[in-house]
């Protein structure tokens, strides 16, 4: 994104020297992490072995969220989402088979 004080060629060229430029970067992640978007992979089928190959993906995902979206999925809130708390139950479930004790922690 090119930004001038007069008037720029197409190609982002001043015509009176005056360009300035402004560089703006966003960080590319596929998906922002949310414990919704978790909770509705955890939970978008019922497979058999899905335990085994889902787990991995979803505790990725789940490290990969911030403090607080951890929290919303990870701890029981009052007046919560039906969805959410089945999604924690099934997270748990195949954490517990795959014998990680520790699903929400790297």
């Amino acid at each position: 994104m090119n930004v001038s004080n007069g008037q720029a060629d197409n190609d982002g060229t001043a015509r009176n020297g005056q360009m300035k430029s402004l560089v703006i970067t966003f960080a590319q992640n596929a998906a922002i992490e949310s414990a919704a978007s978790l909770a509705t992979y955890v939970m978008e089928a019922d497979t058999e072995g899905q335990c085994t190959t889902k787990y991995a993906l979803a505790k990725k995902k789940f490290l990969a969220m911030g403090l607080a979206e951890q929290d919303l999925f990870k701890t029981a809130h009052t007046g919560e989402e039906a969805s959410l708390t089945s999604a924690r139950a099934r997270y748990s479930a195949w954490a517990s088979s795959r014998g990680d004790s520790k699903p929400f922690e790297a």
